[in-house]
């Protein structure tokens, strides 16, 4: 039989895709040869420029259409969606991994080959799942930082008068603009701590211009408790903000949590 109408073989093709600080397209990495090694040294396949991953990091190989991840013992731990990984696991498109500091997306895509083992030259288009996204938009949300803090006004019953102002958190990357969201991915990260951190210092430079004489109403996270650099992050909230009213509200789940 004629091999011109034989059924075109599906080849898999992964990648792993890396944001720049913008949120734009970055590096990307394809896994085509069936293996790469990932580390800080040179020698590896994906040489990563950060001080947190270790010389010899992760290995990834291929292992017919699937993708197997593997930590080599790091100093700093291997994440797939905010879980750090022991030993090793097959990932799936969309995941979003964490070498250390250093985050990647992981993308797989298809492509159509009427030869077998050969690829064709067409361009192909990877779709990214929704977390994967939301995960880049958080590293930005943090960094940059992206908040957009509301003010809700406390009323007295009685009166009807203001006495404050609870300082509520928003985002301007898409995806992430509600609370919800943000706190889902901060999770992941297993950086609520450092969110709400952010989330104070953003409300009080905002705070600052809405009305300096109110008193303003700052959340914690359960997290925070957890730390010492809460009672160092209010230090520096009230030495930058000498004269304000600040009250810290203790979110109830850090109550429930000690009983």
């Amino acid at each position: 039989m004629s091999g011109q109408n034989a059924t075109p073989e599906r080849n898999c093709v992964w990648s792993l895709l890396r944001r720049s600080d913008d949120g734009g397209n970055g590096h990307r990495t394809d896994i085509s040869s069936g293996q790469i090694t990932v580390g800080r040294r040179p020698n590896n396949d994906l040489c990563i420029n950060d001080r947190t991953v270790s010389g010899n990091h992760a290995h990834l190989k291929t292992v017919q259409d699937d993708l197997l991840l593997k930590d080599l013992e790091s100093t700093n731990g291997t994440l797939v969606n905010g879980v750090r990984l022991h030993g090793s696991m097959l990932l799936n498109d969309g995941d979003v991994v964490h070498f250390a500091q250093a985050t990647f997306s992981v993308v797989r895509a298809s492509q159509t080959s009427s030869t077998p083992g050969e690829f064709s030259n067409a361009t192909f288009v990877a779709a990214v799942t929704e977390d994967a996204v939301l995960h880049e938009g958080f590293d930005r949300l943090l960094n940059q930082p992206d908040i957009d803090p509301y003010f809700q006004p406390v009323v007295r019953l009685g009166s009807a008068e203001v006495v404050g102002y609870e300082a509520l958190v928003r985002s301007k990357v898409k995806g992430l603009e509600f609370p919800d969201k943000i706190f889902r991915i901060a999770a992941m990260r297993m950086a609520e701590a450092r969110l709400s951190e952010v989330c104070r210092s953003e409300a009080m430079l905002s705070a600052i211009q809405l009305d300096s004489g109110a008193k303003f109403f700052l959340n914690t996270h359960a997290a925070e408790l957890e730390t010492p650099r809460l009672i160092q992050s209010l230090h520096e909230l009230r030495s930058n903000y000498p004269h304000m009213q600040i009250v810290l509200e203790v979110h109830e789940a850090a109550i429930s949590s000690r009983f």
